[in-house]
């Protein structure tokens, strides 16, 4: 992505924004969709925190990425 922003390639930038939606989208929900359930004795709290605490990172640092293409979007997710 830095590489496309140094070139002022916006198409480059967002198609790199794009395939990671897609990764995190299609990879990491998938994998750890059962991460994010908590069980009925609750043992398993702390992971479903932790698994939830690196997800929002990498929204946040998305964002962060894609803010200079996509400001408006991106601030929405930010916050």
């Amino acid at each position: 992505v830095t590489e496309h922003y140094e070139n002022y390639n916006l198409i480059g930038v967002s198609n790199e924004i794009r395939e990671l939606v897609d990764q995190l989208s299609n990879w990491y929900l998938h994998y750890n969709r059962s991460a994010f359930i908590v069980n009925e004795s609750g043992q398993n709290r702390a992971q479903v925190e932790k698994t939830f605490q690196c997800f929002a990172y990498a929204l946040n640092t998305l964002s962060l990425c894609a803010a200079p293409v996509m400001p408006f979007s991106t601030e929405v997710v930010y916050r």
